[in-house]
């Protein structure tokens, strides 16, 4: 295990104090709670963009007013840091497999109903990607993204399933993937802001920074390294608050013993991963998704709450509560029931939908067990 530093240790040890206050604030409110972090972290954000609109607006009038090639230039100057933001970036995205609505009705059928359970629209689309995970985002104007990992997909039972799929439209339905991409974008911009008055290679001398060029460019650099810190700090205390409420979403739908079991699921992600690394290796190449349930069913329910959580915390700039935490929340809300049930058959139809793009997807995890690793 990596070593933590001081300051990690520290961030460690607030983060798991504020989750706690949190959770007990919704327990005693009985799931509801004050959104302060979000409305910070959205003025804050706010304004980072009124400050980059700013910048444009100078700029584009100096190009274009200016009474001389000195005012046009600077006002050139000025439009370098937002241009900047224009600049294309490398995906840092797993490769995904996209379902066709088409060729999937059931599953798609599903998803609307849990979306309109929730009243808020379905995805624009499903993919099926091999990570231990599932995430919710948009993209573009409209566009809603539901990506769901297929080991998590295959090691959970059918309530389970339905309390993933629940958590991640619970983000659609609390608008926090419209708030998050919000925050994202002037997070964006401060990172890029500070990576043009940090002096680095580009004027360093044999690695490295001239003692000038440091003192040159703190009084810029340092105020909105300072604020940046500070808005990851904020969005992500208004993050872990989102999951919290999306566990909400998740245990309405599957009922609290599926919530349970796929919160549960999640610390037993190192199993997970075992299971399909010694599948990957085996001569005989057993079935991924079979060898990952039976794997997960071989745990007792003892075992899956004996877990350690020590290693389960999220430090203030994380944006997931620990896992423990969320697990107290749904244990100490009055339970429910499934909302949401569907039959063997069902299900079956499901897997027959999903199998070339699960099967495509575990083949890539194991091809990456046997090849990169």
């Amino acid at each position: 295990m990596e070593r933590q530093s001081f300051r990690d240790r520290v961030d460690t040890r607030i983060a798991t104090q504020l989750d706690r206050r949190l959770v007990d604030r919704l327990v005693d409110g009985g799931g509801r709670s004050r959104r302060m972090a979000r409305a910070g972290s959205f003025v804050m954000a706010t304004a980072v963009h009124v400050a980059t609109f700013a910048l444009v607006a100078l700029g584009v009038g100096l190009v274009l007013l200016g009474d001389n090639w000195v005012q046009r230039a600077l006002g050139i100057v000025v439009l370098l840091p937002p241009g900047v933001l224009l600049l294309p970036r490398r995906s840092e995205d797993a490769v995904e497999l996209v379902v066709d609505p088409q060729a999937a009705p059931r599953l798609t059928a599903l998803l609307a109903e849990l979306a309109a359970a929730l009243r808020t629209e379905p995805p624009t689309y499903v993919a099926i990607c091999g990570d231990i995970n599932a995430y919710a985002e948009r993209r573009g104007l409209r566009q809603r993204r539901l990506v769901v990992g297929a080991p998590l997909w295959a090691a959970l039972s059918h309530q389970g399933r339905i309390a993933l799929l629940g958590h991640e439209l619970g983000h659609f339905s609390n608008r926090d993937v419209v708030h998050g991409r919000y925050v994202w974008w002037a997070i964006r911009t401060l990172a890029r802001w500070i990576e043009l008055v940090t002096p680095d290679g580009l004027v360093s001398t044999e690695g490295r920074t001239p003692v000038f060029a440091t003192i040159v460019t703190a009084p810029v650099r340092l105020p909105l390294v300072g604020y940046l810190e500070l808005v990851w700090k904020v969005n992500a205390a208004a993050s872990r608050h989102d999951e919290l409420r999306a566990d909400a979403a998740s245990s309405a739908l599957a009922g609290t013993p599926g919530a349970l079991e796929s919160l549960e699921t999640i610390l037993l992600a190192d199993v997970i991963d075992v299971a399909a690394n010694r599948a990957a290796v085996d001569p005989q190449r057993p079935d991924l998704a079979v060898e990952i349930r039976s794997r997960i069913a071989g745990v007792s329910e003892t075992a899956r709450r004996a877990i350690p959580h020590g290693n389960d915390t999220s430090s203030v700039d994380r944006t997931h509560p620990s896992t423990a935490d969320r697990l107290r929340l749904q244990e100490s809300l009055p339970a429910v029931s499934p909302l949401v049930h569907l039959d063997d058959a069902e299900w079956s139809a499901i897997d027959a939908e999903l199998r070339p793009m699960m099967d495509a997807a575990l083949k890539r995890m194991a091809d990456d067990y046997r090849f990169t690793r």
